[in-house]
């Protein structure tokens, strides 16, 4: 096992016996436990869906924007999945 310099050594697992893969969270509440969540963004695209699964999974989002005009996509999508988010406008 050669160590590497980021940390990892040659068979990919750091010194603490952790792999790369461990250190990815998939689920929104393994991230943090419900809580107030800002997320960027959310007028379109990964924002918007990160803004609803967030929701989905039981934390007060607030969902910022440049535009709150745009806002009509993440609110029509949070309620399909039956949820609240709170829209903030920030540039």
């Amino acid at each position: 096992m050669t160590p590497l310099s980021d940390g990892l050594a040659s068979d990919g697992l750091a010194s603490d016996g952790l792999s790369a893969d461990d250190l990815v969270a998939t689920d929104p509440e393994s991230i943090v436990p419900a809580s107030t969540v800002l997320v960027t963004g959310c007028s379109s695209g990964f924002g918007l869906l990160t803004a609803v699964e967030f929701a989905r999974h039981g934390h007060h989002v607030v969902a910022s924007m440049r535009d709150t005009a745009k806002a009509a996509a993440l609110l029509e999508a949070a309620a399909t999945a039956g949820v609240a988010v709170e829209v903030a406008e920030l540039d």
